[in-house]
């Protein structure tokens, strides 16, 4: 307090300085202004997102307005019914722009199903979303491909060939539903001359399946190698028994003029099951392919059991036939 009849002494102040004084001042002014959290929102970059188990996912959100209320992280959470995702735990700031991201690989084994998605920024609220995961695809190997000219033709004109592939599932893990297979017969040109699509209901888990059937060609110039093409197939954990071919012969008739697979489809597992299809290829003494045959297995074979089968091959080509393998569509 200055006594009554006195001046005050007031510092003095350089010019040179006076702009930082008020510069100072008015920022403090500023920051001391409340900030309304309210007029900051989240929204998430995409509301709805569809991946594979196996594949990596990025969960984008991005906060408008008012971010300089809004100090607290963003967390992320999801949640459902068919169980976790791995999604991080961990809390993330804002980038510059006002966005956050989580990035992260679902692992294979994670249950097909719809999950909520829900990002929370502090005072902004929280934005929803959905993640459906689909079941993890993986792509079968096609090991070996085999082309040949069947024993006879058939009708004048028409050129009998049959193919035969070798599918393998890598995964041991997983069952693989749903193979589709393109084959083209390539001719001598580079072009198709026939073409034909297969499908593997079940190709069980570390499992190998012959593929393959008999083909007419019209026309004068034939195939001579094969055009593949394999899609990526749904996998199913946990794998599940699958039926096997065993006791597979060749019987041959007194005029040798027929021959015949002879063999069992068993079931390995505690309940019925409906195998697909049955591949056989017809092989000389050398390995060498003669003819492939496909027919579809329509009976049920008990848990335990077993289904006999008896497929026919008629014409004195078949005389070079030493010996064939077999295997049997796991089915549903």
């Amino acid at each position: 307090m200055v006594p009554a009849g006195r001046w005050a002494r007031v510092p003095h102040v350089p010019p040179a300085r006076r702009g930082t004084l008020i510069a100072v001042a008015i920022a403090v002014a500023v920051a001391a202004v409340p900030q309304d959290p309210a007029s900051a929102a989240v929204r998430l970059a995409r509301a709805r997102l569809t991946p594979r188990a196996g594949d990596a996912v990025t969960v984008t959100a991005k906060v408008t307005g008012n971010r300089a209320a809004l100090p607290v992280p963003c967390r992320l959470r999801v949640t459902g019914r068919a169980g976790g995702t791995g999604a991080p735990r961990s809390a993330r700031r804002l980038d510059p722009s006002g966005r956050v991201t989580w990035s992260w690989r679902i692992p294979a084994r994670t249950a097909p199903g719809p999950r909520r998605v829900r990002v929370r920024c502090g005072g902004a609220g929280t934005a929803s979303g959905t993640l459906v995961v689909g079941p993890a695809a993986f792509l079968p190997r096609v090991v070996s491909r085999e082309l040949v000219q069947r024993p006879h033709t058939g009708v004048p004109g028409e050129h009998g060939y049959a193919y035969l592939l070798r599918v393998v599932n890598p995964r041991r893990d997983f069952d693989l539903v749903d193979v589709s297979i393109g084959v083209d017969l390539v001719g001598t040109s580079g072009n198709g001359v026939a073409a034909r699509s297969l499908l593997i209901e079940r190709l069980p888990a570390g499992g190998t399946l012959l593929a393959g059937e008999q083909v007419t060609v019209v026309g004068d110039e034939p195939p001579v190698t094969l055009r593949v093409r394999v899609g990526r197939a749904d996998g199913r954990h946990p794998p599940s028994p699958a039926a096997t071919v065993r006791a597979v012969r060749v019987v041959r008739s007194a005029d040798a003029a027929e021959l015949y697979v002879r063999g069992e489809i068993a079931n390995p597992a505690f309940s019925v099951t409906r195998p697909g299809d049955l591949t056989i290829a017809l092989r000389d003494a050398q390995g060498r392919l003669v003819d492939v045959g496909a027919s579809l297995t329509s009976d049920p074979v008990v848990a335990g059991g077993a289904l006999t089968f008896d497929e026919g091959f008629f014409g004195s080509g078949y005389a070079l036939v030493d010996h064939a393998e077999a295997t049997v569509d796991a089915g549903r």
